[in-house]
């Protein structure tokens, strides 16, 4: 803890926070923000939990919206006392469907659609954060609910065009995180 708090003083680490999932395929996830992929790659091996092999580390540059962590530290730096208010939201991994049979123009169709699909999800108050994933990698993007029930958060993942269309593929967290961490 000692380390995510030096972090999270130097600037660098934005959110962090543990997944509640049964059974457990991944611990948690830290948001960075760094001059680069390398940067990020180099803090996350040096975190004492992956120094002492009890976890290990995937890294993903992010294209998230600006303001993660933003409310949360001004918050914090004005008023020390506010309390965190850990809550669960449903934190979505969308990994691209390699059984994907569409052209390029469908395909440029069906993310379009995903986009509005986001669009006013984010405009409905559903949202706290989205954005995609870059680099080579099966994984598209992160959808980050707001405190919404889980059950209620996955039929709108369900309803998600790119989804319907086999376009894309959710992979569903329990994330906890502090309040005012998210910017939406």
């Amino acid at each position: 803890m000692a380390n995510i708090m030096q972090m999270a003083k130097d600037g660098i680490l934005v959110s962090a926070g543990p997944f509640d999932d049964q059974p457990t395929t991944i611990s948690g996830i830290f948001f960075f923000k760094t001059a680069s992929i390398e940067k990020a790659r180099e803090i996350a091996a040096s975190d004492p939990t992956v120094v002492e092999h009890r976890n290990t580390v995937d890294v993903h540059a992010w294209r998230g919206p600006a303001g993660m962590g933003a409310e949360y530290f001004r918050l914090h730096k004005e008023h020390p006392e506010t309390p965190e208010n850990m809550g669960m939201q449903l934190l979505v991994i969308m990994h691209h469907e390699t059984a994907w049979q569409g052209t390029s123009e469908q395909s440029a169709e069906v993310m379009a659609a995903h986009r509005k699909y986001i669009h006013d999800l984010r405009h409905d108050g559903k949202l706290g954060a989205a954005g995609a994933v870059e680099g080579e990698t099966d994984l598209a993007g992160l959808v980050i609910f707001k405190r919404i029930p889980t059950e209620d958060a996955k039929k709108l993942v369900a309803e998600d065009p790119a989804v319907k269309a086999g376009f894309l593929h959710p992979e569903f967290h329990a994330w906890w995180s502090a309040d005012h961490v998210l910017p939406w």
